[in-house]
C-alpha cells in the first residue's frame, strides 16, 4: 500500500492521518469537521516527506485511474485537475468525460487548502505533480475563492505550470465562469481549438417553452428560489448564478435569508454524527419538504451527484420529498417547478440516465449542468406572475 483513505470523525483523523504519514503513506482524508491547525500540521509534514495529503473533507479524487470517494467512472485522458473541491472536480470530470476526453489525474486537496490560514499547501504539490506528468496535456483547477494571498501564489504557480490552464480564478491563462465552461475550455485546450463558454444548450424557443410553461401556474405570492445542495461547490456555484441575476439572494449557503436561498448540507454542522447526505438523504429529504412547503417558494433547485461511494439511488431516495412538496403545494392552489441537475456519467453504479428518467417522470425540470439548472430557475423566478 502507497496510500490510506481515512474517515473516522473529525476529532480522531487527524491522528489516524499522522501515523500514516510517519508510515510513509500518502493520504486521502475524507473526513470532515478537522480543525484548520491539524490541516496544516499534517501538509507540512506530509511536504518534508515527499507525501501528499489530499483533504480534509476531500470527498473526491482519482490517481492513476483509480477512483476514490465520490469519484465517478470517466475513462483516462490527457487532461489533469487539481481542486479544492469535491462536487466540483466531480462536476467538471463528468464533462470532461460527455464530451470525449478523460482524466490523466485528479487531485483533490480539501476544500480549505486555498484559504490563507493554509496557504495552498497541497495545491502547490498537486500542480508540480500535474506538470511532471507525461500523461497531462492541459491542467484545470478548481475550487472555492481563494484567500487573497494564497491567489497571488496560485497564479505565480499555474505560470510556472508549461502546459495549458484552465482555472476558475483571475491571472489564469483561460479563466472560466463556471464548472460546465472550465471543463469544455479544458476539451477545447486539449484540442487546439478555442475555449467558448454556455449559457444554455438547447434552442432558445425550447427554453423560452420551459420558462412560459414553470411560470404559467405560479401564484403572484410565489416569487423565491430555494436551492437545497449536497455538493458545496455545485451550491456555491448556483448562489453565485442566483445573485448575477436576482436581487434579494442570501449570502452563503446557510439556507439563510427570506428570499432567494441555497444551502449545502454538506456543510461540516450539517453532518457532525450522521453521513453526507450524497450517502444518506434524510436531512435533505427534510429540507426539501419544509422549502416546499413555503408558500412564497417558486423554484426548488437541486443537485443530484452520482458515484462509487453514493447512494446507490439518489434521485429515488429524494423522490418521496420532491412528490410530498408538490402535492402540498396542490393542494393549496399552488404550483411549485423543480429544477434539477444530474452529475455524474452511464458507467456510474447510478448511470446517469436512469436517474435523470427518474426525475423527468415525477415532473423535475432536469437540465445538462448545474450552471444550465441555476439559469433556468433564475429565468423562472425573474418571469413569474
Amino acid at each position: 500500500a502507497t496510500l490510506a483513505l481515512i474517515s473516522v470523525p473529525g476529532a480522531y483523523a487527524g491522528a489516524e492521518a499522522l501515523k500514516a504519514l510517519h508510515a510513509g503513506l500518502h493520504v486521502m482524508l475524507f473526513s470532515d469537521n478537522v480543525p484548520v491547525a491539524t490541516e496544516v500540521e499534517l501538509k507540512t509534514l506530509a511536504r518534508q516527506r515527499g507525501l501528499f495529503v489530499m483533504g480534509p473533507d476531500c470527498g473526491t479524487a482519482i490517481v492513476n485511474g483509480v477512483p476514490l470517494g465520490f469519484a465517478n467512472a470517466v475513462p483516462r485522458g490527457r487532461i489533469g485537475i487539481a481542486a479544492a473541491s469535491g462536487t466540483g472536480l466531480q462536476e467538471v470530470t463528468c464533462h470532461i468525460a460527455a464530451a470525449g476526453e478523460g482524466i490523466s489525474q485528479a487531485i483533490g486537496v480539501g476544500g480549505r487548502d486555498l484559504s490563507d490560514e493554509v496557504g495552498g499547501l497541497m495545491m502547490e504539490r498537486a500542480l508540480a505533480a500535474l506538470a511532471a506528468d507525461p500523461e497531462t496535456a492541459v491542467a484545470c483547477v478548481i475550487g472555492k475563492p481563494p484567500g487573497a494571498a494564497t491567489l497571488a501564489k496560485l497564479e505565480g504557480w499555474i505560470a510556472k505550470l508549461g502546459k495549458p490552464c484552465v482555472a476558475q480564478f483571475g491571472g489564469a491563462p483561460h479563466v472560466a465562469a463556471t464548472l460546465e465552461d472550465a471543463a469544455l475550455a479544458a476539451v477545447a485546450l486539449a484540442r487546439g481549438t478555442k475555449p467558448a463558454p454556455v449559457e444554455f444548450t438547447a434552442p432558445p424557443g425550447a427554453i423560452a417553452q420551459l420558462v412560459e410553461d414553470a411560470v404559467l401556474p405560479l401564484r403572484r405570492n410565489q416569487r423565491w428560489v430555494r436551492g437545497v445542495y449536497s455538493g458545496g461547490t455545485l451550491a456555491y456555484e448556483a448562489i453565485g448564478i442566483l445573485k448575477a441575476r436576482l436581487a434579494d439572494v442570501a449570502p452563503g449557503v446557510t439556507g439563510g435569508g427570506k428570499a432567494h436561498r441555497v444551502v449545502d448540507l454538506g456543510e461540516d454542522r450539517f453532518t457532525v454524527g450522521r453521513p453526507h447526505p450524497m450517502i444518506d438523504g434524510t436531512v435533505r429529504r427534510e429540507w426539501i419538504e419544509k422549502e416546499g412547503a413555503d408558500p412564497e417558494t417558486a423554484v426548488l433547485l437541486l443537485d443530484v451527484v452520482l458515484g462509487y461511494g453514493a447512494h446507490i439511488d439518489p434521485a429515488g431516495e429524494i423522490l418521496p420529498a420532491i412528490r410530498a412538496a408538490k402535492i402540498a403545494a396542490e393542494t393549496t392552489g399552488r404550483h411549485l417547478a423543480v429544477v434539477a441537475s444530474v452529475c455524474g456519467t452511464e458507467g456510474d453504479p447510478q448511470r446517469r440516465s436512469a436517474q435523470v428518467a427518474a426525475l423527468s417522470a415525477a415532473g423535475v425540470i432536469v437540465m445538462p449542468s448545474n450552471a444550465q439548472a441555476a439559469r433556468l430557475a433564475a429565468l423562472i423566478a425573474a418571469k413569474r406572475p
